[in-house]
């Protein structure tokens, strides 16, 4: 008697955690956005490699947002407060660093650690307060949001001869001409020269050299 044995396949992930978790990072993407964050703020927040795909979030999130009645103004209280307390924090670390320095750990090979301790503040951290401020400020309406401009650039490649050889022996190379040398008879010396040579360049005949009938003359009476 033979027997079958069926295989169940593995089964593949939840999918209702899967669109929650869309969901939630569509309203995240949303909030964001609310807080004067721009569409390439949001890829760096949510890790979205792709700018559309950050717009289409957020556009996802608005409408979950009006779909299940979410209050606005409940939403907004919570991320002034966000704001606020990241400000705080933010703001106490700029003034411990004003007062104590900054404190750089250094691990080694070995497994040891050096405490450093220098002077000044976090450029990073300086940065990330006014940048934190900025868009508070963008929030509550006492700033305008600045213009996202986007940047062109125009690349134009040009294509190199496959063979080096070939691109030198094309462009250095020196072309020969052939002139042909044509033989001209001078009425002066009855010589052949060239025919770009004058009869003038050539050596005066000498004095009686050449002798020339007379010519006489016809009486008219």
């Amino acid at each position: 008697m033979r027997q079958t044995v069926v295989e169940q396949g593995r089964p593949r992930g939840n999918k209702t955690t899967a669109n929650s978790s869309r969901i939630e990072r569509d309203i995240r993407a949303y909030e964001l956005n609310l807080q004067g964050c721009s569409v390439r703020g949001v890829c760096e927040e949510l890790g979205i490699k792709s700018t559309q795909t950050a717009h289409n979030a957020i556009q996802r999130g608005k409408q979950h947002v009006i779909d299940k009645g979410i209050d606005i103004d409940e939403r907004r209280i919570e991320i002034d407060q966000l704001f606020a307390n990241t400000l705080g924090m933010l703001a106490g670390e700029v003034a411990r660093q004003v007062d104590e320095g900054r404190i750089v750990t250094i691990e080694r090979s070995d497994g040891s650690r050096e405490v450093r301790r220098t002077k000044g503040i976090d450029p990073r951290t300086a940065e990330a307060l006014a940048r934190s401020a900025d868009r508070w400020a963008q929030f509550l309406g006492i700033t305008d949001r600045a213009n996202e401009v986007q940047q062109q650039a125009t690349v134009i490649q040009l294509s190199a001869p496959a063979d080096g050889a070939s691109f030198t022996d094309r462009w250095s190379a020196s072309e020969t001409v052939d002139v042909a040398v044509s033989e001209s008879k001078s009425e002066s010396t009855c010589t052949l020269m060239p025919a770009e040579a004058s009869p003038k360049l050539q050596a005066p005949t000498p004095r009686g050299g050449v002798t020339a009938p007379e010519r006489v003359q016809p009486e008219l009476f």
